[in-house]
């Protein structure tokens, strides 16, 4: 095995000349979409467990007519 034909672990892929300009935008808006999806769940949690905390003040104290 000559030296030309032994290859460093792992390789690294070439930069090309519009790496972060234009050929950027499609990841931008991924990272937007999944920011939304995001932000979406989480207010969809805080609102279940805003539910089940009024379910659970509301079975500590005794009803109103009682």
């Amino acid at each position: 095995m000559t030296r030309s034909t032994i290859v460093s672990y792992p390789q690294r892929p070439k930069r090309t000349p519009d790496a972060g300009g234009s050929g950027s935008a499609n990841t931008v808006r991924t990272v937007s979409h999944q920011i939304a999806i995001a932000a979406a769940a989480t207010l969809v949690s805080l609102a279940f467990a805003a539910t089940v905390f009024e379910r659970w003040l509301d079975r500590r104290r005794p009803q109103d007519l009682a």
